[in-house]
């Protein structure tokens, strides 16, 4: 893995996963400098590069080389999305961190709304979708990896997609766990239940396809059975530990 970055205070980090998106990565870094200029504050986009074949990394060095914000880290293989997400977040900085994907289905616009209901009191904030721009299969999983998760858990949480923001506290927590198999949903419901919901666009991908395959998803729900299943004994060990 190779990184670039120099020690300043950072208020907001904002990490990407990059898996193949060579197409939307200059628009997408031009929609975001806009979105995080308009916020009180210094930044920095921390690309992820995952194993990219299509010239991703070509794109993010030369952004890298024109803008001081952007800071990039290169990852040896293709991990997945949590595991690259993952290593963004021990790279970040900020007081607040967010999430969001490659492909401009989550608007860059957007985050001002994430921020400012995280100001109200919570740890973390999800951009819910009142209209997926995902394929059948993978709105159907979504439901599943909810409904598993709430019961596990015994929560009851709206949604979790890949779109939040999240405070410094909850961050240095989720990496401290340091856990074989990453689902950030259950890390973070690990930790915290101050997790606020505001309603967000969510786009029609801009480029290219998924690289969520049916294989895939089906890998990624197994690895997220096993990640909760890690949840729950955890927490009945710190119940047991209290008795």
């Amino acid at each position: 893995m190779t990184s670039n970055f120099e020690s300043s205070n950072v208020e907001y980090s904002v990490v990407i996963p990059v898996y193949n998106s060579n197409s939307t990565l200059s628009e997408l870094h031009s929609r975001l400098e806009s979105a995080l200029e308009g916020l009180a504050g210094s930044f920095e986009i921390i690309f992820v590069n995952d194993g990219s074949s299509d010239g991703s990394w070509g794109t993010l060095e030369r952004l890298h080389s024109k803008d001081k914000n952007v800071r990039i880290l290169k990852l040896p293989r293709n991990l997945g999305q949590h595991k690259a997400l993952f290593h963004g977040l021990k790279h970040a900085r900020g007081a607040c961190v967010i999430t969001l994907d490659d492909d401009l289905q989550n608007p860059p616009e957007e985050i001002p709304k994430l921020v400012e209901k995280l100001s109200e009191g919570y740890d973390v904030v999800y951009g819910t979708w009142q209209d997926q721009g995902h394929v059948i299969h993978r709105r159907i999983l979504s439901k599943m990896r909810r409904s598993l998760v709430n019961r596990s858990l015994g929560l009851n949480l709206q949604a979790f997609t890949s779109f939040r923001a999240l405070k410094r506290g909850l961050v240095d927590k989720i990496i401290a766990d340091n856990p074989r198999v990453v689902h950030l949903g259950t890390l973070i419901s690990r930790h915290t239940t101050k997790i606020g919901f505001v309603p967000v666009v969510h786009s029609q991908r801009n480029g290219g396809k998924s690289s969520y395959s049916p294989a895939k998803l089906a890998k990624f729900g197994f690895d997220m059975l096993v990640s909760v299943a890690g949840a729950r004994l955890r927490m009945s060990g710190r119940r047991r530990g209290s008795e």
